[in-house]
C-alpha cells in the first residue's frame, strides 16, 4: 500500500466504509426512533384511556380500582403491561407481570440501546420486565375532581430490539459484501489504470538506463492526464536531446578548435625557449604569434560560454519594444556606417540586448569580409504575426557550399580569419527568442540575411 496506487485504493475503499457506516447508522438509528415513538404513543394511549374509563364509569356507573375491566386493555396482549395502584400501594395488575411490578412512579428518561451501543434519539422512559426494556406511561384516576388511584402501562420494546439487530446484522453484512466487492473493483480500476503509469515510469527508467535520449514514451490510449504526461515528457525529452546534441557538437568542435591556437602557441613558446634568446627577430615574431593564437581562444571560449548561458532560465529580459526607435538607438552606438532604409511602427515582445548583440554579430562579420568601406542596409516590413526583417551588404557574398551550414558552430571558410561561431550564436538568440534566422547570397553579389520575430498581440 506504499504505492500511489495503493494509497488511492486504500482511499476509496476508505471513504465507501465511511458512507456505508454513516448511511447504515443513520438508517438504524432511524428505525429505532420511529419504533420507541410508536411504543410510547402506544403506552400513553392505553393509560390515559383506562385512567379515563374508571373515572367516567360506564354507563354511569363507576368502576372500583379492584374491578377486573380495568384490565381489559391487556388481555391477550403479551407485549402491553397494566397496572393500578393507589398511591404506592397495587391495587391489581396485568397477568403477563406475573411477579414483576410497575414502578408508581415514572421512570427517568433514557437512551435505548443495542448491546453498548446508545441509539440516539430514543430517549423515553424506560423500566425493564425480565431484563427487556419497555416503555413506561402514568396517567391518573380522578372522582369528582380528587385523584383516587393511578394506571402505569408499559409496552415492550423486545419487537424494537429485535428489529434493530436483525437490520443491524444486515447492514453490517451487506456492508461486508458491498466493500468485499468494492475493494476488489477498486483496486482493478486503480491498478488498471495506474498500468499506463508503471509503463511509463519503466520506459523512463529504461532511458536513464540506457542512456538513449532518442527514446520516447507511447502516447497511446485515451486523451487524459496521463496522455499528456507522456506527452510532455517526450517533449522535454526532445528539448533535452537537443540541447546535448548541441552541447555535444560544441564541445567537439571547440576542443578541435582549441587545439590549433594552443599548439601554435605552445610551438613558438618552445621555439623561444631554445633559440629566442640568440635571435631578436624570432622573439618579435613568436610574441605577434602567441598574442595573436591567445586572443583567438579567447573569442572561441568566449562565445561557447555565451553559447552555452543562453539555456539558463533567467538569460532572457522579453520586453515590449517599437522596432524603429530600437533600431535607430542601437545604429547610434556602433561605428559602421548603417542605413535604415525604414519599415512601419510595430511593437514586438523581444530580449533588446540580445537583439543588439545578433545585429553587432551581422556588421562585425560583413566589416571583416568585405571591408570597412562596406554598405550595409536594414529595412523591415510586417506579416501576420511576424516581424520581418532584412540585412544586406555590398560585399562578397557568402561561399555557396556554406550557406546551408552558416548558422552551425564553427562553420567558416578556411581563409576566414575568425572563429566560425558568431552566426551560431546570432543563431541561437534569435532562436532563444522564437524567432528564425536565415542568409543567402544577392545577385550581382552581396549578402543578406533574414531575421523573423513573432509580433505582440
Amino acid at each position: 500500500m506504499r504505492g500511489l496506487a495503493g494509497r488511492l485504493t486504500l482511499s476509496l475503499v476508505a471513504s465507501l466504509a465511511a458512507a456505508l457506516l454513516v448511511l447504515g447508522g443513520s438508517l438504524v438509528l432511524s428505525l429505532s426512533h420511529h419504533l420507541v415513538a410508536q411504543a410510547a404513543h402506544e403506552a400513553q394511549q392505553v393509560a390515559r384511556q383506562t385512567a379515563k374509563l374508571a373515572s367516567a364509569g360506564v354507563n354511569g356507573q363507576e368502576l372500583s380500582l379492584n374491578d377486573p375491566g380495568m384490565l381489559g386493555a391487556a388481555v391477550g396482549r403479551s407485549n402491553l403491561y397494566l397496572q393500578v395502584s393507589e398511591g404506592a400501594r397495587v391495587i391489581q395488575q396485568s397477568p403477563n407481570l406475573r411477579t414483576t411490578a410497575l414502578p408508581v412512579r415514572p421512570p427517568r428518561r433514557q437512551l435505548l440501546t443495542w448491546g453498548k451501543l446508545p441509539l440516539w434519539g430514543t430517549g423515553v422512559p424506560l423500566t425493564h420486565i425480565r431484563g427487556m426494556p419497555a416503555v413506561y406511561a402514568e396517567s391518573a384516576v380522578t372522582h369528582r375532581g380528587k385523584t383516587v388511584g393511578s394506571v402505569q402501562a408499559a409496552v415492550s420494546l423486545a419487537p424494537v430490539v429485535k428489529a434493530v439487530h436483525t437490520v443491524g446484522q444486515g447492514l453490517i453484512r451487506v456492508g461486508i459484501t458491498v466493500m468485499t466487492i468494492a475493494s476488489v473493483l477498486s483496486a482493478l480500476f486503480v491498478y488498471r489504470s495506474f498500468r499506463r503509469i508503471r509503463r511509463l515510469s519503466q520506459a523512463a527508467r529504461n532511458i536513464e538506463s540506457a542512456q538513449d535520449l532518442k527514446r520516447r514514451i507511447p502516447t497511446t490510449g485515451p486523451q487524459d492526464e496521463v496522455r499528456e504526461l507522456a506527452q510532455s515528457f517526450n517533449h522535454m525529452m526532445n528539448r533535452l536531446e537537443h540541447s546535448f546534441q548541441g552541447q555535444r557538437l560544441i564541445t567537439a568542435q571547440a576542443s578541435h578548435q582549441l587545439r590549433t591556437p594552443l599548439a601554435a602557441a605552445i610551438g613558438y613558446t618552445s621555439m623561444l625557449r631554445k633559440w629566442g634568446k640568440a635571435d631578436p627577430a624570432l622573439v618579435s615574431e613568436g610574441i605577434e604569434v602567441i598574442h595573436e593564437q591567445l586572443q583567438r581562444l579567447e573569442r572561441i571560449i568566449d562565445v561557447v560560454l555565451r553559447l552555452a548561458e543562453l539555456d539558463a532560465p533567467d538569460a532572457q529580459h522579453m520586453q515590449h519594444t517599437e522596432l524603429s526607435r530600437f533600431f535607430h538607438e542601437w545604429r547610434s552606438t556602433t561605428a559602421t556606417s548603417i542605413r535604415l532604409l525604414g519599415g512601419p511602427k510595430v511593437e514586438l515582445g523581444l530580449d533588446e540586448d540580445m537583439l543588439s548583440e545578433v545585429l553587432n554579430i551581422l556588421v562585425d562579420n560583413a566589416v571583416r569580409h568585405a571591408g570597412p568601406e562596406v554598405t550595409i542596409t536594414m529595412t523591415w516590413r510586417i506579416i501576420p504575426k511576424w516581424a520581418k526583417i532584412r540585412i544586406e551588404d555590398n560585399g562578397p557574398g557568402f561561399p555557396p557550399d556554406l550557406i546551408p551550414h552558416l548558422f552551425k558552430p564553427f562553420a567558416k571558410n578556411s581563409r576566414s580569419p575568425g572563429t566560425g561561431l558568431g552566426l551560431a550564436l546570432a543563431h541561437a538568440l534569435i532562436e532563444r527568442q522564437g524567432g528564425r534566422i536565415g542568409a543567402e547570397n544577392v545577385w550581382p553579389h552581396g549578402a543578406r540575411v533574414l531575421i523573423q520575430l513573432p509580433r505582440s498581440d
